[in-house]
């Protein structure tokens, strides 16, 4: 993938679009970054193209990071505060991430002119955040794992919502899970797939999860073994220099 292909899907997203519409201080489209994920999903067809997105996105992403905190340290010094906007590290990764889903044209401005970053940080004019577009790779696995894993998302979220019925926040996520599982349904119906029951999900997933301690177990003992290694050829050197030494004193 070229710069220019990374930066025209970003136009696709829309992140101003998005953002940009206010009601009663919030975006007008609830979670956009939900709805920029969609259309990411769309022009990125397979974890491929996910994976080399990605890459060209930390790239933009930690340049622009690096000439704000350039710029901050020859003007002002090492001062953490100035570089920020006084905003925490995730809020100002937000910032950062907001003016790349913006687009080319407002990136390259904010790399010639730092200051504009700075004001942008000040007045809080960004939103949380296009970073939460980029698709996981887990949304390229089956989509009956998909849908199963969005199943058990929804209960737990509709179980919150039980007990907590005033919480914007799982009336959020019970109202965006069930739009993601209706969906999924339709799309593996769509390819005469069957969908899970929770128990073959929850076997899937203790496989996965046995898997990767075996993995990991497998690693330690060969870390473990070079480490033995190591310190047994570390002593036979000692021993043969020591012996060796010795000769030559005697």
């Amino acid at each position: 993938m070229h710069r220019d292909e990374f930066w025209a899907i970003v136009e696709k997203v829309k992140w101003d679009e998005l953002t940009a519409v206010k009601d009663s201080g919030r975006a007008k489209e609830d979670r956009s970054y939900e709805v920029g994920k969609r259309r990411l999903l769309e022009v990125l067809p397979t974890l491929e193209v996910l994976r080399a997105f990605d890459a060209h996105y930390r790239e933009v992403s930690e340049a622009l990071y690096k000439n704000q905190t350039e710029w901050v340290n020859e003007g002002y010094g090492r001062n953490r505060s100035a570089r920020t906007c006084d905003l925490g590290d995730d809020s100002f990764g937000d910032l950062l991430a907001h003016i790349v889903g913006l687009g080319r044209e407002e990136y390259e401005a904010s790399l010639a002119e730092p200051e504009r970053v700075q004001s942008r940080g000040l007045h809080y004019h960004f939103s949380e955040s296009f970073s939460y577009c980029l698709p996981s790779e887990s949304e390229y696995e089956p989509l009956e794992i998909q849908l199963a894993r969005e199943v058990s998302a929804l209960a737990y979220w509709q179980g919150q919502l039980e007990a907590y019925p005033e919480s914007p926040c799982s009336q959020s996520e019970v109202e965006w899970r069930t739009k993601a599982c209706e969906s999924l349904r339709e799309r593996l119906l769509a390819q005469g797939g069957t969908e899970w029951t929770q128990e073959q999900y929850q076997a899937h997933e203790d496989a996965e999860s046995a898997a990767a301690d075996a993995w990991h177990r497998a690693e330690a003992a060969k870390r473990k073994a070079k480490e033995v290694a190591r310190e047994a050829l570390l002593a036979d050197f000692e021993a043969e220099w020591d012996a060796k030494s010795l000769e030559e004193w005697l």
